[in-house]
């Protein structure tokens, strides 16, 4: 999550590190912490991206099929980790998703049919 940074010839702090690491925890991604992401499978890298996401603490969170690549286990995590971050962290998650399961986890839906909303 930090290798961004260090290219760019950043200095990372403990801290850093520990908020990456609990982060990666959250996603149940804390065991491939040193691996590249490249390494990574689809859905692995799916859930760094939103590890990163939640990393940069804005107030809105954009997320274009956030479990597209997930089971349906990581699905459901990932669905109620946003609903989560969204009370917790005082964040607006919009979500994209044609995953009724992931659209479940929302406070509110809107679904867009033959290009009505």
């Amino acid at each position: 999550m930090l290798l961004a940074r260090e290219i760019l010839g950043y200095r990372i702090t403990q801290t850093e590190r520990n908020n990456a690491f609990e982060l990666l925890e959250l996603v149940e991604l804390s065991h491939v912490v040193n691996m590249p992401v490249s390494q990574l499978s689809g859905g692995e890298q799916q859930r760094v991206a939103i590890a990163r996401a939640i990393a940069r603490e804005t107030t809105v969170l954009l997320a274009d099929e956030p479990t597209g690549a997930l089971d349906e286990s990581n699905t459901i995590k990932i669905a109620e980790l946003l609903h989560k971050i969204a009370y917790s962290k005082d964040v607006l998650v919009i979500a994209c998703t044609h995953d009724d399961r992931c659209a479940q986890c929302a406070d509110a839906t809107f679904a867009i049919q033959d290009y009505n909303l």
